[in-house]
């Protein structure tokens, strides 16, 4: 039985999910392999492929040494990472004192509202 082991120096195209700040929440990480894409009009360049990534909906300044090593080990499926985009976005518009409004900032589990 061969399993497929993920490794550090070597990213593979998917959805991933990982964490800015220690005890902060999940954010969602979008890697693929392609050409990039014009920062002001959204076209794609003629430019030479190469890895890229979106961290929590903003491109990645280096992929491979920012996000591929802390989401590696953490994969989505489509569903939980429109879920979890949605629900940063939600949060972000609508319920900024909520964790996943503000992703850099460590969980305070005493400001949060109780579940019951």
């Amino acid at each position: 039985m061969s399993e497929h082991l993920i490794t550090p120096g070597l990213p593979i195209a998917g959805l991933y999910k990982m964490k800015l700040v220690k005890g902060g929440p999940w954010v969602t990480v979008e890697i693929w392999y392609g050409p990039p894409h014009d920062p002001a009009t959204g076209e794609i360049m003629d430019r030479s492929f190469r890895w890229q990534a979106r961290v929590d909906g903003g491109d990645a300044e280096d992929p491979l040494r920012r996000a591929w090593p802390y989401c590696s080990g953490q994969p989505l499926t489509d569903s939980e990472f429109r879920y979890m985009r949605d629900t940063a976005k939600w949060a972000k518009d609508f319920a900024p004192d909520q964790p996943e409004a503000k992703p850099r900032d460590k969980i305070d589990l005493n400001r949060l509202s109780p579940l019951f």
